[in-house]
């Protein structure tokens, strides 16, 4: 039962009780959690409290419901660690990136190209390219996957003046990605920026990385810089935040 002297309201104190099962392994994950009749029967609250309580732990993305079935206990996914390793440019006879890391760390990586195109620059990536106003942008807008579950949206911006009629404006997969591309060029990269930041996703985010409700995702805007800093490009990635972990190098001193 609920304590009518305990300051939480009621469904607070529901939500406690349950998220505190879930955390503890009573609850486990795939397990169904109670019935609205049995929160009701249990706590001694109105259907209105059984169903709130509920709701507060869908967003906070610690149950998920299942169209026909009921609510279960979110299943945790895999972490996938996002670091430097993803930067480098593949030697000779090698794929992508993202496929060979997805590969050494035992899992099938894939991308999925929505995107290739000229346009113009939000103000935030021509600020970052050091872009006049006519200057325009090439971007290549994917999705990427591990293990047919998607985990990051990618907006991959080249000032056009520097890759015009290269292999980096074809609507096609590129054997080493697009960094080979640029050192092919004359522009290799040689550092990194990276600003990063967390917030809810937007519906489109939400819809096309499959997230649950109250999932927040990390938004990271990368800069590459090749000689005498020039930058060359800048990635806008979008990744949920309940299958990615950041790590970085920081060198002190």
């Amino acid at each position: 039962m609920v304590n009518p002297g305990d300051p939480r309201s009621p469904y607070r104190q529901v939500a406690d009780v349950l998220r505190a099962e879930i955390e503890s392994g009573v609850l486990r994950a795939g397990d169904p959690i109670p019935s609205n009749a049995t929160i009701m029967d249990r706590f001694r609250v109105a259907s209105s409290t059984a169903q709130r309580a509920v709701r507060t732990l869908r967003s906070e993305g610690l149950v998920e419901s299942v169209p026909g079935r009921g609510v279960f206990v979110r299943r945790k996914r895999p972490w996938r660690v996002v670091s430097s390793r993803y930067l480098s440019v593949p030697p000779e006879g090698e794929r992508d990136r993202w496929t060979t890391e997805g590969a050494k760390d035992g899992r099938r990586a894939e991308q999925r190209i929505t995107f290739v195109g000229e346009v113009e620059p939000p103000e935030e990536v021509a600020d970052s390219l050091g872009l006049s106003d006519a200057g325009t942008v090439v971007v290549r807008r994917r999705v990427m996957f591990l293990d047919d579950e998607p985990v990051e949206l990618v907006e991959s911006y080249y000032p056009t003046e520097l890759v015009r009629g290269s292999r980096i404006m074809e609507v096609d997969k590129i054997p080493r990605g697009a960094r080979a591309v640029l050192v092919a060029l004359g522009y290799p990269p040689r550092l990194a920026r990276e600003v990063v930041y967390t917030r809810m996703p937007t519906p489109e985010e939400s819809r096309a990385l499959r997230l649950s409700t109250g999932t927040p995702v990390f938004r990271v805007v990368r800069t590459v810089l090749s000689d005498d800093d020039r930058p060359v490009e800048v990635d806008v990635m979008v990744l949920g935040g309940d299958r990615n972990r950041l790590e970085y190098e920081i060198p002190v001193g």
